[in-house]
């Protein structure tokens, strides 16, 4: 299951335009260290500019959901803010627990036809709605063919959710290029 799971990473990151090997599966352990109690997907961003080093010290920039694994159900948990924009598979039994002020738990049947989607979609929602480790900049030398192309041209796509152009550029405010439609005076 977790190895299906796994595949799908590849082919967001492609389509999402975003550095390889930034969504993870990832074991977590007791606290004794001897055995794997969930699974954890998270994004990760790569520091920019890369580096030889910039994937060896991976830190969770964005968990995404952990998954717990019961007999024949898996245990997803979702931040509750997240919980409300993506349906939930049906068939699937959900439970708010007091305790857990964070996630809401959804029990989904490993073999649910649904579980691969609602998973992805999660995914997607978290990139989408994704906030960069990086502090907020202007532009990159890239602006102007960004402009031209009507979308971000970055190399890492999650470091420039941080660029206040791309903010103005996917609200249709081009300031640029041949595609302008905000005419700039300068007084």
């Amino acid at each position: 299951m977790f190895d299906k799971i796994s595949k799908m990473f590849p082919l967001i990151e492609k389509e999402k335009e975003i550095p390889e090997n930034t969504i993870y599966l990832e074991p977590n352990f007791s606290k004794n260290k001897e055995k794997i109690t969930s699974y954890s997907i998270f994004i990760y961003e790569p520091d920019y500019p890369l580096t030889a080093n910039s994937f060896k010290n991976i830190s969770r920039n964005c968990v995404v959901l952990n998954i717990k694994p019961k007999d024949n159900l898996l245990e997803l948990m979702i931040e509750k803010q997240r919980f409300s924009k993506i349906s939930v598979p049906s068939g699937a039994v959900v439970k708010e627990l007091k305790s857990d002020e964070i996630y809401m738990h959804v029990l989904v049947d490993k073999e649910s036809n649904e579980l691969e989607k609602y998973i992805r979609e999660n995914i997607e929602y978290c990139i989408d709605h994704y906030v960069s480790k990086a502090d907020m900049f202007g532009c990159c030398s890239l602006f102007e063919q960004c402009f031209d192309a009507k979308k971000c041209l970055h190399i890492n796509r999650l470091y420039s959710k941080s660029c206040q152009y791309r903010e103005n550029l996917e609200a249709g405010r081009i300031f640029y290029g041949k595609n302008k439609t905000i005419l700039i005076y300068l007084f």
